[in-house]
C-alpha cells in the first residue's frame, strides 16, 4: 500500500471543512487498509469469511464505521481526537502519519471484527455471560461500557489510556496465551488479561469482551482437541462448569457464615467435621448442577471422601440429617443464583 502524499490527504480530511474528495480520499485509505487486514484474519483460518455473509469489502466498510462519527457541527470527533494527541502533524513524516492512522484503522477494525463474529457464534453468548457473572467479584478486571459497548478493563487502573488505539489481537493473543493453558480457571484467564492490558503503554488498557471470550474459548478449545481426538468439545461447557463451581462456594461460604455457630454449639459438632460437612455440600452442589448426580443416595459417599473413618450407622445418627438439610438449602440458592444470573 503506497503512503505517496499520504499527509496531503490526512491534513485535507483534518481540516474543519473538508472537500468531498478529502473525504472520500481519506475513507478510501481506510478502507484498503481494513481490508487488508482483514484478509490477514481469514488467510490464518481461525475464522470464514462466510461466516459474516457478506463479503470482505463490504465487512471493512462496516467495521470502520465507528471511527467517522460525526458531532453535531459534522466534525469528525473520534479521528480529530486521535490525531490532535500526534501534536503538530506537518513535522511528521509520511510514514509516521500512515503508521499512526494503519494502528487506529487495524484497532478499530479488530473491535468491530470480533462483535460482529459473535453475532454468528451462539456458543459465544454463553461465554460472555458466564465471564460477566465471574467479574462480579472479580478483583482485578470489570466491565466497563466505551462507545456503547463492553470492555474489559483493570479494575484498579484510573488511567486507562482511552486516547490511544486498542490493542491488536496480534499483540493480546499471544500475551494471553503464554499464561494460561486449558487447565486454568475462568477467574485466573480474566486476571491474565487483566494482567496484559495493565501492562500496555501504546494502546487502550481495555479489550473488546467480545474477543475476550473468543480468546477464553480457543484457549479451552485447543488442548481439548490435542486430549480428545475426534471427540466432540465445548468450551462453552467447560467454562460454564467452572463457573458452577464457583457459585458453589459462594454458596457454601454464605451458609457457613449462616450456620457454622449453631452447629458447633448445639450439635456439639468439632470444627473438622464442620469443615467435612460443608466440603461435601460444595462437592453434592458441583455434582448436581454440572453432571444432574444430587441424589442424597450419593451423601454417605460423598462426606466419606472428608471424614474417611465415616461408616453407615455413624452417618445415619449423626450428619445424614444435618448434610441433606444444608444441601436443601444449598441447592435452592443455587438455583435462585443461577435464575437470576444464567438467564
Amino acid at each position: 500500500m503506497q503512503t505517496k502524499n499520504f499527509k496531503q490527504v490526512i491534513t485535507s480530511f483534518l481540516q474543519p471543512f473538508p472537500k468531498p474528495d478529502a473525504v472520500n480520499g481519506f475513507v478510501h485509505l481506510c478502507h484498503k487498509m481494513a481490508v487488508a487486514y482483514l484478509r490477514t484474519k481469514f488467510l490464518s483460518n481461525k475464522y470464514s469469511e462466510n461466516r459474516f455473509g457478506i463479503n470482505i469489502d463490504d465487512l471493512a466498510l462496516d467495521v470502520i464505521a465507528d471511527i467517522f462519527a460525526r458531532d453535531n457541527n459534522g466534525k469528525f470527533v473520534e479521528i480529530h481526537k486521535y490525531f490532535k494527541q500526534f501534536g503538530n502533524l506537518s513535522v511528521l513524516s509520511d510514514d509516521e502519519l500512515f503508521a499512526g492512522l494503519r494502528r487506529l484503522v487495524f484497532s478499530a477494525t479488530n473491535v468491530r471484527f470480533f462483535n460482529i463474529y459473535g453475532e454468528f457464534d451462539p456458543a459465544l453468548s454463553k461465554i460472555i455471560r458466564n465471564i460477566k457473572l465471574t467479574l462480579k467479584d472479580h478483583t482485578s478486571v470489570k466491565v466497563i461500557v466505551h462507545n456503547e459497548e463492553n470492555f474489559l478493563a483493570p479494575r484498579q487502573t484510573a488511567n486507562l489510556l482511552l486516547s490511544l488505539p486498542f490493542i491488536p489481537e496480534e499483540i493480546l493473543s499471544p500475551e494471553f496465551y503464554d499464561r494460561v493453558s486449558s487447565k486454568s480457571s475462568l477467574r485466573d484467564m480474566l486476571t491474565a488479561i487483566g494482567n496484559v492490558l495493565e501492562e500496555q503503554k501504546n494502546y487502550k488498557k481495555i479489550a473488546s469482551l467480545t474477543e475476550v471470550a473468543v480468546l477464553i474459548k480457543e484457549a479451552y478449545a485447543s488442548d481439548a482437541i490435542r486430549k480428545m481426538g475426534d471427540e466432540e468439545f465445548s468450551a462453552e461447557e467447560i467454562i460454564f462448569n467452572d463457573q458452577i463451581k464457583s457459585i458453589a462456594q459462594e454458596v457454601v461460604s454464605n451458609l457457613k457464615t449462616q450456620y457454622l455457630s449453631r452447629y458447633i454449639e448445639k450439635e456439639k459438632l468439632s470444627k473438622i467435621e464442620i469443615a467435612a460437612i460443608f466440603k461435601a455440600t460444595e462437592e453434592i452442589l458441583i455434582n448436581q448442577f454440572c453432571s444432574g448426580n444430587g441424589d442424597p443416595a450419593s451423601y454417605y459417599a460423598t462426606l466419606q471422601k472428608q471424614l474417611r473413618d465415616l461408616n453407615k450407622e455413624i452417618y445415619s445418627g449423626k450428619y445424614r440429617v444435618i448434610l441433606e438439610y444444608l444441601s436443601k438449602l444449598a441447592k435452592n440458592q443455587m438455583s435462585d443464583i443461577l435464575k437470576e444470573e444464567l438467564k
